[in-house]
């Protein structure tokens, strides 16, 4: 079986040789896994990241969701040509709505597979480890697994700049000092999970702020069964960091709303935290999806 070679950067990507006798197979298999990438002006990224999952997802029936932020360069463009060969790539268009948990929600709650990987498009995110995560997910008595920055063999230092690798571990440390969770980085933005789990905590997750792993965590029983793998965080390639000046007081509110969730508090049990500005916003500008290519049958 012959491997797909890795383009360059900035090198036009073309799939059809790889994909040509796939988008002609008249029946297709339900996906058993969905990889959900949230992007904003990530043109450059989204074929590179497609041949790379082809090449290490081999032997699993996949597909990728790419919820695009309405990005100016057209990188939802760039998801369509590909889907146009290729139907296990699909899109989806938010316009009006911003954050990168949101779009990963919508990407989750989009797929047509039990079992749902969320990872970057800007390239730092180890695809090799999917096959590895996939495996513990099918074979163990596992809901969650985890891409791991700070466990064993893992690490973040060819990813982030001091300043940023300081502030990621220090607020690695007050998750699981306020949670009381063990993982080893629950503000990490790359896992696998079975779909019926977030199913179930999605009414209570948070739309707005940039760690959806930390609320999925804090919005489940704590029966929920984690594993952990470890991969070594990479440089950014292409595309713009969905982070802002508010992440940080939305990321203390979650934390709050969090711990007296875990509390086990009857009045925030079944409440989601208050609407921020930008939640009040996008509201009322309303919904908008569009998604492009062909897709399997939303569940």
């Amino acid at each position: 079986m012959n491997k797909t070679t890795y383009p360059t950067p900035g090198e036009a990507v073309d799939l059809a040789a790889d994909t040509s006798s796939i988008a002609s197979h008249q029946h297709r298999r339900a996906a058993e896994l969905t990889v959900v990438v949230p992007t904003l002006n990530e043109r450059a990224n989204i074929g590179l990241l497609v041949a790379r999952l082809n090449s290490v997802l081999q032997g699993i029936d996949w597909e990728v969701v790419f919820v695009d932020d309405d990005s100016k360069d057209g990188t939802i463009a760039a998801v369509r040509d590909i889907a146009t060969h290729d139907y296990r790539v699909r899109g989806i268009r938010r316009i009006a709505r911003r954050g990168l948990a949101g779009a990963c929600l919508e990407g989750v709650l989009s797929s047509s597979a039990a079992v749902v990987a969320v990872m970057d498009g800007d390239l730092q995110h180890d695809e090799t480890v999917l096959p590895a995560m996939f495996e513990i997910m099918r074979n163990g008595d596992v809901d969650l697994v985890v891409a791991s920055r700070y466990g064993d063999d893992g690490s973040a230092d060819g990813g982030l700049t001091r300043l940023r690798s300081g502030g990621s571990r220090l607020a690695t440390r007050i998750a699981r000092l306020l949670l009381k969770v063990s993982i080893n980085d629950p503000m990490s933005g790359f896992f696998m999970v079975r779909r019926d789990i977030v199913d179930a905590v999605a009414p209570r997750l948070s739309r707005q702020g940039f760690k959806i792993l930390l609320d999925i965590v804090s919005s489940s029983p704590p029966t929920l069964r984690i594993r952990e793998v470890p991969y070594v965080f990479g440089p950014r390639l292409h595309g713009q960091s969905k982070l802002d000046s508010l992440v940080v007081l939305e990321y203390l509110g979650l934390l709050g709303c969090a711990r007296q969730w875990r509390r086990g508090e009857p009045e925030h049990r079944d409440a989601r935290p208050p609407p921020s500005r930008r939640e009040r916003m996008a509201n009322r500008s309303g919904a908008s999806f569009h998604r492009v290519g062909r897709s399997h049958t939303i569940s």
